[in-house]
Formats: C-alpha cells, structure tokens, sequence
C-alpha cells in the first residue's frame, strides 16, 4: 500500500509530457493528409486541362475547365495556357 501512494499522480504527469507530443503527430498527419489532397486535386485539374486543350479547346474553354476540375482551388483567372 505505501508503495501506491507514492505513484498516485504518477499516470497524469506522464500523460502532461507525452501528450504535447502526441497531438504534435496527430495534427501533422492531417495537415500532411489535407496538403496531399490538394496536391492530387490540382494534378487532377491540370491534366483536365491538357486532355480538353489536346482536342482543340479555346484558352477560355481550358480555363474554364481546370477551374471546374479544381474544385475551386485554383481560379480561372489564375490559369494560364502555353501553347
């Protein structure tokens, strides 16, 4: 029993230092996760762009269909066509 009484607060004071941590590694996977999204939703929308500009689509057409592809992370005012 003496031995008990000694470690009561023992549990919360390594949950204080392992916690900072731990939610450290929990909100940087999602921020990784949310980034990675992005990532694969604006190569998404370029690669709408190329497929219709490859047929013979107009610049506002290309535009127009990158921003529609991009969910509305990239404007179409941002969009610029090189031939």
């Amino acid at each position: 029993m003496r031995s008990l009484r000694g470690q009561r607060g023992a549990s919360a004071v390594e949950f204080a230092l392992i916690a900072p941590v731990l939610f450290m590694l929990i909100f940087g996977i999602i921020g990784f996760g949310i980034g990675f999204m992005q990532l694969q939703t604006i190569r998404g929308a370029v690669r709408e762009g190329a497929r219709i500009s490859a047929v013979g689509a107009t610049v506002s057409q290309v535009q127009q269909k990158v921003s529609d592809a991009s969910t509305g992370m990239v404007p179409a005012t941002q969009v610029s066509v090189a031939s």
